[in-house]
C-alpha cells in the first residue's frame, strides 16, 4: 500500500466522526472479510503488522483485528486460534477496533516482554494499549497507557536494541490534530515518540512532521528514521540532535519504508514510491547503492512503489527481501547490487501488494511471513544457504 497522509479540515469532532467508521487512512484497515470457524485467516485481510511472539512457533497478526497463530515447526501447519466470543476481532482488547501499529517490546532491567498496539473505540477515540499477560491482548487484561499528546493516534510501532549499554527503545509514530494558522483549519501533523520502559513516553526532536514516520531502526552506532522524502540520523534515541542525511536520487520522492538490519551493523535500506531502493552497508557513510525501479529483472519492468524490506535470508548475509505494490516480492542481492522478482505467476502472491515482511530465524531454515494488502498472509520457508524459498510439499508459499 502506498504511503499515506491526511489533512482534515473543520473541527475535531468531524475528524473523530471519520475515525469511528474505521476507514481513516491513518489506519488503512480492511475489515469486510469475516472470520470463519476454520483455522485459516480471512482471505481479504490487509495485514498491517506481524509480531513473532515466540521464535519458530507463535505469531500475532494485525489486520484491523488481531489474530494469533501457532506453528507446528518450521514448514509445518499454522493454527489460527478462534475466539468464540467475537470471531471478527478475536484478540482485540474489549470494545476496541481498528489498528495503527503493533510491536513486541522487551525492556530491562525487568525481564518482561509485552505486546503494544494502537486502537480506537467505537466512538472514534484513539488509544494506546499494553498487553497483560504477555504476548496477547485477548487472553487477559490489557492496560491503557497515556500518550505524549492526548488523543494521539498510533501510526507505527518499532523496537530497537542497543547492546552497549544494554538498552531497548520502543518507538511510536503518532498523528496529532493541530490547528494550522496558515490554512486556518485543523490538520494532522506527525511526530516520533520513544520509551525505554514501555510505560513512560517522551517526544523526540521530530515533531510537526507533515508525513507519517516510515520506519525506525538502530544500526549499532546511530538511530535512523524517515518521513516524507527526508531521512534523519542521530546518535541518541531522542533524535536530539539529529542530522538530515542526503541520499542522491531520492529528491522529493516519497519514502515508503526504512529498514535497519538488527543483526548486521550499519545496513540501512530505504524503499521509495517511484525511484526504487536505496541502501547503505556502511552506516550511511560514503555512497549509497541504488536499484532503480526501472531496472527490474525476472518479470516486470517500470516504476512501481516498493513498500518494505526485511532480511537477510541467507547465512552469508547477502540476500534481502523487498515487498512491492502489486508485483509481489523481490530478492535483493547486496553483493552484486541486483534484484530479481519472485517468478511464480501461478499464485496470487505474484501480483500482491506486499506491505510487511518478517523473517523468523530457525536453525538451517528461516520462516518468512509476508503480509499483503487485501490478500491476507503468506508463509514460506527459506534455505539459509541459498537464500531462496524451498519448494516441495508444504514447504512452498502457503496462503494462511
Amino acid at each position: 500500500m502506498k504511503a499515506m497522509y491526511m489533512i482534515m479540515t473543520g473541527v475535531i469532532s468531524l475528524a473523530l466522526a471519520a475515525l469511528a467508521s474505521c476507514s481513516d487512512p491513518v489506519y488503512a484497515t480492511v475489515e469486510k472479510a469475516t472470520r470463519t470457524a476454520t483455522n485459516t485467516l480471512p482471505l481479504l485481510l490487509s495485514i498491517t503488522d506481524i509480531a513473532v511472539t515466540a521464535t519458530g512457533s507463535t505469531y500475532s497478526v494485525a489486520a484491523g483485528a488481531i489474530f494469533e497463530g501457532s506453528l507446528s515447526g518450521v514448514g509445518g501447519t499454522m493454527t489460527w486460534t478462534p475466539n468464540t466470543t467475537d470471531t471478527s476481532r478475536p484478540f482485540n482488547p474489549p470494545g476496541l477496533q481498528c489498528f495503527g501499529g503493533m510491536a513486541l517490546f522487551p525492556y530491562p532491567p525487568v525481564a518482561t516482554t509485552r505486546l503494544y498496539g494502537g486502537f480506537i473505540d467505537t466512538s472514534g477515540n484513539p488509544s494506546l494499549y499494553q498487553s497483560d499477560p504477555f504476548y496477547s491482548f485477548g487472553s487477559g487484561s490489557a492496560t491503557q497507557l497515556p500518550t505524549v499528546v492526548p488523543g494521539e493516534q498510533v501510526t507505527l510501532f518499532q523496537s530497537t536494541f542497543q547492546a552497549t549499554p544494554p538498552t531497548n527503545t520502543l518507538f511510536m509514530g503518532g498523528a496529532v490534530i493541530a490547528y494550522n494558522s496558515t490554512i486556518l483549519a485543523q490538520q494532522y501533523v506527525y511526530e516520533l515518540d520513544y520509551s525505554t520502559n514501555g510505560t513512560n513516553w517522551t517526544a523526540t526532536n521530530l515533531t510537526n512532521l507533515q508525513y507519517p514516520v516510515a520506519g525506525v531502526g538502530y544500526d549499532g552506532a546511530n538511530y535512523w528514521t524517515a518521513s516524507g522524502s527526508t531521512i534523519y540520523q542521530s546518535s541518541a534515541n531522542s533524535f536530539a540532535p539529529y542530522i538530515v542525511v542526503a541520499v542522491p536520487g531520492i529528491g522529493t520522492d516519497m519514502i515508503e519504508s526504512l529498514f535497519v538490519d538488527p543483526v548486521n551493523g550499519g545496513r540501512i535500506f530505504v524503499t521509495t514510491k517511484t525511484q526504487g531502493i536505496f541502501y547503505s552497508l556502511t552506516g550511511g557513510v560514503g555512497t549509497w547503492s541504488h536499484i532503480p525501479a526501472d531496472s527490474l529483472s525476472g518479470g516486470s519492468s517500470g516504476a512501481a512503489s516498493y513498500l518494505c524490506v526485511a532480511g537477510p535470508v541467507d547465512i552469508a548475509n547477502q540476500y534481502y527481501l523487498v515487498g512491492s505494490d502489486g508485483l509481489g516480492y523481490y530478492t535483493l542481492d547486496t553483493g552484486s547490487g541486483t534484484w530479481t522478482r519472485f517468478p511464480d505467476s501461478t499464485i496470487l502472491l505474484y501480483t500482491s501488494s506486499v506491505r510487511r515482511i518478517v523473517v523468523d530465524s530457525a536453525p538451517g531454515q528461516e520462516n518468512v511471513l509476508m503480509g499483503t494488502n487485501r490478500n491476507s498472509l503468506w508463509r514460506g520457508v527459506f534455505d539459509t544457504t541459498a537464500g531462496t524459498v524451498l519448494s516441495g510439499t508444504n514447504q512452498y508459499w502457503i496462503h494462511e
